[in-house]
């Protein structure tokens, strides 16, 4: 039943990010050089240095330009993009490239590859290299930065920047301080778009809900335990999560850690008949346990209402436990006899297990959302049997 519930819910969720278009205020430049005011879509890398669909106003249809039918398109205080000739394996051909920063000295990419252009030059792309060296006898495969001396060469007029080429990365962050530092140093405007969104963000949040945990056992324990019927546990649980996120790279993918406080009780029943005597086991477990999921997050959308998908592994430490029992047996012609049973299973922790979830967010306002979600857990349980954990 849970597995198949969550299934529903990420199968909605995909289907939402197909249909789903995120248009935000932005602009587009026509091959004129007129200027159209409007809505854009925020899609994906992928389709952005493709296709521009706009609209004028929130109602209006939809109409798509291709890099040969305008100059630019972008954003209001984010992305920018320039129709530019584009050289490959395939021959030349227009495209929509991303402009980090513009100014003498700007940073360009396209797809995960970046570019610099010193004004009025041509682009030059940045990246390593593979080489191989011979180290104590032994070839070895090395990266070398091959950008690092492309980036020396034509800042030969800022002599300062040169103290930082040998640091700096072939990323977004990197490279954009970098030429932000060289343009500042030479005197030259500059523009450096989505610099009013954060390199790094931490969000808290506090939750509840109610648990349901189902627990089985199986290879080396007792068979009365494997054969038990155990009930199922339902049982409010509460905690609280950070989310780590870089807006200027990818406002949709999070970085989660999770810490949340569950106790647990399950009592299981197991009847074995023989031709002389019958055996009725009764057992209880109860734990109380603390967990530390951590994983990944990624939003289907910018919006107040954005469906979502979380997966990770987590590890749960048990603060107490206990497990004791009954064994009741019926013997033909004695009287019935009640003594007290523990199963010699041993107690594990930490429990490490796998979980998904998925659920909807709503934004309230800038500070305040709430949410709903799904979640599976599976894996070892507190004697390193099989327990499914299914809170709503």
């Amino acid at each position: 039943k849970c597995n198949g519930l969550l299934i529903s819910i990420l199968l909605a969720a995909t289907f939402s990010l197909s249909a789903q278009k995120d248009f935000r205020a932005g602009f587009a430049v026509l091959s004129n050089g007129d200027t159209l005011h409007g809505f854009v879509n925020y899609g994906s890398p992928k389709r952005n240095i493709s296709l521009c669909q706009f609209r004028p106003d929130k109602n209006s249809s939809v109409v798509e330009y291709k890099p040969g039918q305008l100059l630019a398109y972008g954003f209001t205080g984010d992305k920018f993009y320039e129709s530019r000739n584009y050289s490959s394996s395939e021959g030349v051909k227009k495209v929509f490239i991303e402009i980090v920063v513009k100014g003498k000295l700007s940073i360009l990419k396209y797809g995960v590859q970046f570019y610099v252009q010193k004004a009025p030059g041509d682009l030059v792309e940045l990246k390593t290299e593979q080489k191989e060296k011979k180290v104590n006898g032994v070839i070895e495969v090395i990266t070398v930065n091959s950008f690092v001396g492309v980036l020396n060469s034509i800042t030969q007029d800022c002599p300062a920047v040169h103290d930082v080429v040998s640091k700096t990365r072939l990323s977004t962050k990197s490279l954009s301080e970098f030429a932000v530092q060289y343009n500042s140093c030479v005197g030259s405007k500059f523009v450096e778009f989505e610099s009013k969104k954060k390199w790094m963000v931490i969000n808290y949040r506090l939750y509840g809900g109610v648990s349901s945990s189902t627990m089985t056992f199986s290879g080396s324990t007792p068979i009365e335990l494997q054969k038990s019927h155990i009930t199922r546990d339902v049982t409010p649980m509460f905690g609280a999560g950070f989310d780590f996120s870089s807006p200027r790279i990818n406002e949709k993918l999070f970085f989660l850690i999770e810490v949340s406080y569950l106790k647990r009780y399950f009592q299981g029943d197991y009847t074995l008949t023989g031709t002389v005597a019958t055996n009725r086991y009764d057992f209880y477990i109860n734990t109380q346990d603390l967990r530390i999921p951590f994983g990944i997050r990624y939003n289907f959308g910018t919006g107040s209402f954005t469906p979502f998908f979380k997966g990770g592994f987590m590890f749960d430490f048990l603060l107490s436990q206990s497990m004791s029992g009954t064994l009741r047996r019926e013997t033909i012609g004695n009287p019935v006899s009640t003594t007290k049973y523990t199963p010699d299973v041993p107690f594990q922790s930490p429990i490490k297990s796998y979980w998904l979830a998925a659920g909807v967010e709503n934004r309230i306002s800038k500070g305040f959302r709430t949410y709903i979600e799904l979640r599976m857990e599976n894996g070892a349980g507190p004697f390193g049997v099989g327990v499914t954990h299914c809170p709503p």
